[in-house]
């Protein structure tokens, strides 16, 4: 396939991150998104609470509720806390449709579109107190016109909730005794460094509370006890668990729990505040900090920066050069012929570009061999070199 031959020039108006509407088209507003019965919560030091989210959205328009799979390079409607010693999780997303490589909310005009379930959690261990804290909830979310496919700007809806500490922090069960089949937890931080010094791995680490932490407890259940997760820790990793009565604790910065972090062989920290809530999630958060690939397919290391750090250079056969520069735009260079194209996106997997005078997409890989192009509203795959 030539690079330019008018033969392969895609209308990509299926591609939503390359063609935003005006802001003036009927944006998402803050009343697109609305909590019922009410925002005023009350939970216990460690505990948690459901809200509800009604959401409306305009008939023409959908938004994306998650991916079908690593190809689908569209922004789902995420939820997120933005104040300290809060967390949330989507509980239950409503019933959407599945659209290509994603699975859509559609819109019904003045009737609700669907409803989200979040549960909240207090993750500080405050103590009572009868003066509500003001929590934010951030909802970070994207319409698109459902028959063009083209994507109005992505916007972060903020929600106040007013949060009532109440009670003390009571025990809810703990962790089951661990068997030899699960997540084989370090407890000592020196013990972790002098493991991955010798293994030459980095260290996963997570300040946990399960005894009394309702998101610790989440974790252990959705995600720690999951076979993948177990594998992938076991294998790829040295595991740390740092709990709260741990003489390490003081070693960690976090503001509530749980806190995860990945590590080097000395203790270093390569990335705090790691995300990632369910099974999935987690998974692709650890994935490019394994030491060792599983596979060359899915972990080959992606292309290194030059000697200033700021390009990337890759080769791909019968679509020639793609380059990143320094000021962050990427040219693509078949002989004697250039064209400038636009990063649009990037997630752990792929960079996601778009070429302006060819109206063509493409998504390179930060691991593994395999890139992709934007043809007749599917993604097709072809070889780096």
């Amino acid at each position: 396939m030539k690079i330019f031959d008018n033969r392969y020039r895609i209308l990509s108006s299926f591609f939503v991150f390359s063609l935003f509407l005006s802001s003036s088209l009927l944006s998402q507003t803050d009343t697109s998104f609305q909590i019922l019965p009410n925002s005023n919560l009350e939970i216990k030091p460690g505990g948690s609470a459901e809200i509800s989210i009604d959401v409306f959205i305009p008939e023409d328009k959908h938004l994306y509720v998650k991916k079908v799979s690593a190809l689908s390079f569209n922004r789902p409607t995420e939820f997120s806390i933005g104040t300290k010693g809060f967390g949330a999780i989507v509980k239950e997303a409503p019933s959407s449709e599945k659209k290509g490589e994603d699975y859509i909310l559609q819109g019904k005009g003045s009737s609700k579109a669907g409803t989200y379930v979040l549960t909240v959690f207090e993750t500080g261990g405050k103590t009572a107190s009868k003066i509500p804290t003001n929590v934010v909830l951030e909802i970070k979310t994207q319409w698109c016109i459902t028959t063009s496919e083209k994507c109005l700007e992505p916007k972060t809806i903020k929600k106040n909730l007013a949060i009532t500490i109440s009670g003390e922090k009571q025990a809810i069960g703990g962790i089951k005794q661990r068997g030899s089949s699960g997540v084989q937890w370090l407890s000592s931080l020196n013990s972790a460094k002098s493991s991955a010094t010798n293994s030459k791995q980095n260290i996963f680490a997570i300040v946990t509370a399960p005894e009394w932490c309702g998101y610790c407890q989440h974790m252990e259940t959705e995600v720690f006890s999951k076979d993948k997760v177990i594998k992938t820790l076991n294998s790829k990793f040295i595991p740390l668990q740092v709990l709260d009565t741990s003489s390490d604790l003081n070693k960690f910065k976090f503001d509530g729990y749980p806190t995860m972090y990945i590590l080097d062989g000395k203790g270093k920290v390569v990335v705090a505040e790691l995300s990632g809530d369910d099974e999935k999630s987690f998974l692709a958060a650890v994935k490019k900090y394994e030491s060792s690939a599983v596979s060359p397919e899915n972990n080959t290391p992606p292309p290194k920066e030059d000697s200033e750090g700021t390009s990337f250079t890759y080769i791909i056969k019968q679509e020639g050069k793609f380059k990143k520069n320094p000021d962050g735009t990427w040219n693509q260079i078949a002989g004697t012929s250039s064209n400038t194209l636009t990063e649009t996106s990037r997630d752990e997997n792929f960079i996601i570009l778009y070429n302006e005078k060819e109206k063509q997409s493409y998504a390179l890989p930060l691991r593994g061999k395999k890139a992709y192009y934007l043809k007749n509203n599917k993604w097709e795959p072809f070889d780096l070199e």
